[in-house]
């Protein structure tokens, strides 16, 4: 397994740091212009979703993220969130992830996709 996909780098805090900030306010400033009222997440390269040490790459923070903002995805007709992972383990650990999570939330506008290869 591709060591980027099992090991947190030093700078990874750093990274979903400045990455869940932008996200979080691109969210946001989404909700409120949108002229569809819809919003699309596509992560490729997505990897299994955790790290080693149990926690959360990138994909399955921005989808938490968007479960923790529940309140302006129901101003959104449609969520969607497509994911890419070309490693088929890493693919299927990243779907039981992603409906781990989505088994928490309430929010009945939002569709996951999982693509491996």
């Amino acid at each position: 397994m591709i060591k980027h996909f099992n090991e947190k780098r030093p700078h990874t805090e750093i990274k979903h740091k400045l990455f869940y900030d932008t996200f979080t306010a691109v969210l946001g400033i989404s909700a409120k212009f949108s002229t569809n009222h819809s919003f699309v997440y596509v992560d490729l390269y997505a990897g299994a979703g955790m790290f080693a040490d149990n926690t959360y790459e990138s994909p399955l923070l921005a989808f938490k993220t968007m479960l923790d903002s529940e309140s302006l995805l129901e101003k959104f007709h449609k969520v969607k969130c497509f994911f890419s992972e070309a490693d088929k383990l890493r693919a299927q650990n990243l779907t039981k992830h992603i409906q781990d999570l989505k088994q928490t939330t309430k929010i009945k506008n939002l569709k996951v996709s999982i693509e491996p290869g």
